[in-house]
């Protein structure tokens, strides 16, 4: 039996951007997105999931004693709301003209994204 192809979870969010958890154990509390793995569908973000992972001495090179490391666990992609201006928004996408035009004549248009409420350019 051929195994799959593991599948990438489209996602508006990127590297960098502030979201707000909206479910589990850090419900309400805020970070910073550190990674994401689009194979899986989870996020890490800064200062959420903490767990705890104990490692044995010589193992590491950055922890040699060893011991009982915390670091960011991943959570969902689902569980995480992008956050404008203070609020939890949706996002979308706009296209814009880039101002540049390709050997063929036509215009070059750029994908935004944008506030869903709101309409606002959020990069």
């Amino acid at each position: 039996m051929a195994q799959k192809s593991p599948v990438k979870v489209k996602t508006k969010l990127r590297k960098g951007d502030s979201v707000e958890i909206i479910a589990g154990k850090d419900k309400g509390k805020r970070g910073k997105i550190l990674l994401i793995n689009r194979s899986k569908g989870r996020i890490i973000v800064e200062g959420i999931n903490y767990i705890s992972r104990h490692v044995k001495s010589g193992r590491n090179r950055r922890n040699p004693q060893g011991g009982i490391i915390r670091q960011e666990g991943s959570i969902d992609l689902s569980n995480a709301m992008f956050v404008h201006n203070g609020k939890t928004v949706r996002l979308g996408y706009k296209l814009e003209d880039s101002g540049k035009t390709s050997k063929s004549g036509k215009k070059i248009l750029v994908k935004k994204r944008v506030a869903r409420p709101s309409g606002a350019l959020v990069d």
